[in-house]
């Protein structure tokens, strides 16, 4: 007993979809010029993020995340207000 149901469909594999051809393009490689860093504090990653009008045991809103590039030595600190980023910067580097 043959239903049916699914129609048959012949594919012609000779002929490529044009959005398959334009999303497997190669890309040309990056070339990255910029140097490894090999001392303390020369590239430092930071963020300031909010908790979602949610507080912390202390009533601090925000919270700041620095991360040194060098050393992956990551600190976070929280805060009230934004204006304490660099008052907060500062403490990171001096440790």
């Amino acid at each position: 007993m043959s239903l049916n149901l699914i129609p048959k469909y012949s594919i012609d594999m000779k002929k490529k979809c044009e959005i398959c051809v334009h999303s497997n393009q190669p890309r040309k490689a990056f070339h990255t010029c910029i140097q490894k860093e090999t001392n303390l504090l020369e590239l430092i990653h930071s963020d300031v993020c909010d908790g979602n009008d949610v507080l912390t045991c202390g009533g601090k809103i925000y919270f700041l995340t620095f991360i040194d590039n060098f050393s992956k030595y990551c600190y976070v600190y929280l805060i009230n207000h934004k204006h304490e980023f660099f008052e907060n910067f500062k403490i990171y580097k001096s440790r």
